[in-house]
């Protein structure tokens, strides 16, 4: 029996569908283990869960960082694409170690003209089966167009890495009814590209405003803001990307996803309703970003709705730029909005 079984997954080739690109789940299995244990699974992706040690963009950043990291790997992976025909350099793929808590590892080698969403690590007795067995099935796509920021992407791409996160709700009682909104918040820093005259910094914030199930109530509006504090101005030389832009925007609330990206990092939200972006354009508060939803009837959209933003700053090199964030939620019944800045709040009304 082989204890921490590796095994390579191979995201060279894939399965394409129409213009989507989707990419074909890729499964790698490893050979079976006598003594059986109950099968179960991790997933590695952007953020560190129960049993995973890493991000798959740390593992960028490291490949990126150590070109001779996984040189047999590569090499391997180089030969098996040259024999289906595509070509690649030695220095345009990346190899990557996720290695879950028990010892089982999966190496993955990514070529920059692919983006790779998550990767499924599975180790145990699958249904049916004698022994062990390790799985890995990862999912992404082919970029379509190689400048577009999906990750990875080309040389020169920088890789932000999640240096810190947090989250608040606020509770909304009233009527006899409670409806709440969850915010979330991350920082990144750009691990990848330097430059001796700044450093780069995302900042990553969606929320999901949940009304009263029964009786029957809508979320009427909410919004968010991110500013600098005082003392980050003074560090903050200015912009570097925000999404989504400035103005006001409309959706038809028929399931239409809108993604967002800088760089690696990635969000979304639901096309509902009204909502506006606003910013303020002084470079010493870059940062300082707000977003609005609202629904004015006459017909209203019940359920949950969403919002998400995402920004890049540059701060002079050595500095870390520090943000407050604003969040509010007004439901259809209540007499008025709930708001709150750097907390979890309750509201009685």
């Amino acid at each position: 029996m082989r204890t921490g079984p590796s095994l390579a997954i191979q995201l060279g080739i894939v399965l394409t569908l129409g213009a989507s690109a989707a990419l074909t789940p890729v499964a790698a299995f490893a050979e079976p283990s006598a003594a059986a244990v109950p099968f179960t699974t991790v997933t590695f992706g952007e953020s560190r869960g129960q049993g995973v040690a890493t991000t798959l963009s740390e593992q960028v950043a490291r490949s990126r960082a150590d070109r001779s990291r996984g040189a047999s790997a590569k090499a391997d992976f180089l030969r098996r694409a040259a024999a289906d025909g595509k070509f690649y350099e030695t220095g345009s793929v990346d190899y990557l170690r996720l290695e879950r808590a028990d010892g089982v590892a999966a190496d993955v080698v990514v070529p920059h003209d692919y983006r790779l969403d998550s990767v499924d690590l599975g180790f145990g007795q699958m249904s049916g089966e004698k022994g062990n067995s390790a799985v890995a099935t990862a999912t992404g796509g082919e970029v379509a167009n190689p400048s577009a920021p999906l990750y990875p992407t080309g040389p020169g791409f920088e890789t932000y890495a999640q240096v810190s996160r947090g989250s608040y709700q606020i509770f909304v009682y009233y009527s006899n009814r409670s409806g709440k909104i969850y915010f979330d918040w991350s920082k990144y820093k750009d691990q990848d590209t330097t430059h001796p005259d700044y450093e780069l910094w995302a900042y990553k914030r969606w929320a999901v405003a949940t009304p009263p199930g029964s009786p029957m109530d809508t979320v009427q509006s909410m919004g968010m803001r991110s500013y600098p504090t005082s003392a980050s101005q003074n560090v903050l030389r200015g912009w570097n990307e925000l999404q989504p832009l400035p103005g006001s925007y409309a959706g038809n609330c028929a399931g239409n996803s809108i993604g967002l990206n800088i760089a690696n990092i990635g969000v979304s939200f639901n096309a509902c309703q009204h909502w506006r972006v606003d910013w303020n354009d002084l470079p010493w508060n870059a940062g300082d970003m707000s977003f609005n939803w609202w629904q004015n009837g006459p017909f209203y959209q019940a359920g949950h709705h969403n919002m998400a933003a995402l920004f890049s700053v540059q701060t002079f090199p050595g500095t870390t730029p520090y943000y407050k964030d604003f969040y509010k939620v007004k439901f259809y019944y209540a007499p008025t909005d709930c708001a709150a800045t750097d907390k979890s709040a309750n509201c009685y009304f």
